[in-house]
């Protein structure tokens, strides 16, 4: 059976269990900076600029939402980011190991932490990995990311399917049609101001 098949679930935490947090976390500042990188080794160097790229996609999904709330900016030195993205394996010194292949596919925290992990045993997929008609078979790294990036943000689950936030990944989106619903939308803004 394929992971596809099955709702996984997309976060887990220890400290700041995203279904546990009762109150609502965002960033104090208003410029706010990312960083991604592959202290493990995992990817080439094709795959590193791919996942960049995919990283500043969804960065930019949440920016266009915040209208100018917030700032972006991609930093080099992952020490001075507020949200670092990056990929591991099993036990990465982390609060919370990854499983393997199926199971959790990413964790992150919510501000002030900003931690962004995916599970390098994980078969993704991007417009830019993979070009081979088969994507339904791998997880949607553009989904998940900007998923993720919404709890860093300070986002909860959503209840709503419609939601980029919502609990569980269902099937991979096709190539384009993933966007923030209105209530994404909403959220984000009131979290921030607006």
């Amino acid at each position: 059976m394929k992971l596809s098949d099955y709702l996984v679930p997309l976060i887990l935490l220890l400290d700041l269990r995203v279904s546990e947090c009762r109150t609502l976390r965002r960033w104090s500042h208003r410029r706010i900076t990312w960083s991604f990188s592959d202290p493990f080794r995992l990817l080439t160097a094709h795959q590193f600029q791919g996942v960049r790229l995919t990283v500043q996609e969804a960065v930019a999904r949440w920016a266009i939402a915040l209208e100018g709330l917030v700032e972006f900016e991609e930093v080099p030195v992952v020490d001075a980011a507020d949200i670092t993205v990056l990929f591991a394996k099993k036990n990465h010194s982390c609060y919370e190991e990854f499983d393997g292949k199926g199971g959790v596919v990413a964790h992150s925290m919510y501000p002030p932490y900003g931690v962004l992990h995916l599970d390098g045993d994980e078969e993704w997929h991007t417009r830019r990995w993979e070009e081979d008609g088969e994507a339904s078979k791998y997880i949607d790294l553009r989904l998940v990311l900007i998923h993720e990036i919404g709890h860093t943000l300070g986002l909860r689950h959503s209840r709503r399917k419609t939601s980029v936030m919502r609990k569980h990944y269902e099937k991979p989106a096709k190539i384009g049609k993933i966007q923030l619903s209105k209530y994404d939308i909403r959220a984000i803004r009131k979290l921030y101001g607006q």
